[in-house]
Order: C-alpha cells, then structure tokens, then sequence
C-alpha cells in the first residue's frame, strides 16, 4: 500500500531533524489534551505510535484508532502500544478510510483553520465504576 518507504528504525531522529523543536511539539500536545478526558483518540498518519504513547499514557482509559500507510511502522506501533486499548489500520487518507465516517469525517477534520484537530468523546462508563 505504502508509496513511500518508512523506516521505523529511524523515524524518531529523522522527525527530530526535520520538524523544528519536534519534542517541543510533543509537549505541546499533550499541554493541549490537558484536562480532558477522551474516550477515543483518532491518530492520522501514526507513525511508529511516538505520540500516540505518550498521548495514551497522559490519557489511560482512552482507546486509539489510528491510520498509517505503512505496514512497517504499524508493525512498530503495535510492538510499543496496548493492544487492549488500540485498534490500528493500514490505509490512505485519501481512500476516505477513516473509521465511523459520520462521527469522524475527512473533509471536517481536514477543513482550512479547523481548531478541533482535539477531538474528544466521553469515555464510557463501565459497570462496576463510577
């Protein structure tokens, strides 16, 4: 499926050299999350799942669905997630593959100076917690 060839292996540093203050970024993001209480995460273009760690550890009973083209950082992903609490997807945005197209469609998500690249469900309550 994938175009391009990604390298998990050397993904991090390559993010690191390429994106200008990316662990700043990684702060920022989860500063951004701070205080909310997602039930699901949609992670676009996952990568090896650094973010989606770090996101899931700051949020621990959120789930995760998240889409990459390649097969080889999923492959990295589901080696460093919980599998209990990640469903991963190989796919192409552009093949409008995101999961429940009602709640998360493409064209709202990708909408010029949209402001909830954040989106948050409430998290179910499950029986027995309150």
């Amino acid at each position: 499926m994938s175009e391009e060839v990604w390298d998990p292996d050397g993904y991090l540093a390559m993010m690191a050299a390429e994106v200008p203050g990316y662990a700043e970024l990684q702060e920022q993001l989860l500063a951004a999350t701070a205080g909310l209480t997602p039930g699901v995460i949609l992670a676009l273009g996952t990568g090896t799942g650094e973010t989606a760690r770090r996101v899931l550890a700051a949020h621990p009973h959120a789930r995760l669905h998240g889409i990459d083209s390649s097969a080889a950082m999923l492959g990295a992903e589901r080696a460093a997630l919980p599998a209990d609490r990640v469903a991963l997807r190989e796919a192409r945005l552009r093949d409008r593959c995101l999961p429940d197209r009602s709640r998360w469609s493409s064209r709202r998500l990708a909408r010029p100076g949209n402001r909830r690249s954040v989106e948050t469900r409430p998290a179910p309550v499950r029986q027995g917690s309150a």
